[in-house]
């Protein structure tokens, strides 16, 4: 489901895509990555063009793309 931006709060659990643009502050919770890695580029805020890494919580990184695992996830 796509929603706008101006929608989404605090603990709500996103799930990008390949080059999608993030407003916000987001955790990286996992990736379809095997060792929970992703390349960020934040042009938009500091004018650098070179990818950053990133990599997931290892609490969290092992739940991969399985969305129903994420779905179940619970930070308390």
């Amino acid at each position: 489901m796509e929603e706008k931006w101006k929608k989404i709060k605090v603990g709500d659990i996103i799930r990008m895509e390949n080059d999608h643009l993030v407003a916000a502050d987001l955790l990286l919770l996992s990736t379809s990555d095997p060792y929970g890695i992703c390349y960020i580029e934040t042009a938009e805020l500091d004018g650098e063009t070179n990818l950053k890494v990133r990599t997931a919580l290892q609490e969290t990184a092992v739940m991969g793309d399985n969305v129903k695992a994420i779905h179940a996830f619970d930070a308390d």
